[in-house]
């Protein structure tokens, strides 16, 4: 398993609630920030892109990066944060 970040630009008014549900179906996410997430998949990046591309417009932006070590953050949460720190690399 890998961790990826997922990051996301809706243009204009969107239905986040779709993109957050197909986000959410992967068994281990955190949601780091208004448009940040991170998930655990077996998956690839580009795998994950066509996936949340389903629900998103063609002027949407996204990107899927996937996470290794080192990595450093400031003010996440503490949830967010002891998660990252506990992912094996």
């Amino acid at each position: 398993m890998s961790v990826y970040c997922i990051s996301y630009d809706l243009i204009d008014k969107k239905d986040y609630k779709k993109l957050f549900e197909k986000i959410r179906s992967y068994e281990v996410y955190a949601h780091a920030q208004k448009s940040l997430w991170f998930i655990e998949s077996s998956k690839g990046a580009s795998d994950i892109r066509a996936e949340l591309k389903e629900f998103m417009d063609e002027d949407d932006k996204l990107i899927v990066i996937k996470v290794t070590l080192p990595w450093a953050s400031s003010n996440l949460s503490k949830e967010v944060n002891d998660w990252l720190k506990q992912v094996v690399f």
